[in-house]
């Protein structure tokens, strides 16, 4: 309030605009602070299907077969490069 001017001394529309950029910030704030807990709270069951579905595959025996490692020197690399993928 004390920075303010008294409404005495302003127009009726210099009063309302006083009004509006008082409140302005307080609104961006609050928005700011509801939107990314609104966004949580409607996409909350889509998140946690996502996540019972990662828990399902995580639970699956893996199907992928991966070649052994092995340790080849510079001259056998071309043959280990040029091998069909398992």
């Amino acid at each position: 309030s004390a920075l303010l001017l008294p409404d005495n001394r302003l127009e009726p529309a210099e009063r309302r605009w006083q009004k509006v950029f008082v409140a302005l910030p307080w609104l961006t704030f609050a928005v700011m602070l509801a939107a990314p807990l609104l966004l949580v709270y409607g996409n909350l069951p889509f998140l946690q299907q996502r996540a019972e579905q990662q828990r399902q595959v995580a639970k699956r025996p893996a199907e992928v077969k991966v070649a052994g490692f092995q340790v080849v020197n510079f001259g056998q690399m071309p043959d280990v490069l040029e091998r069909p993928f398992p």
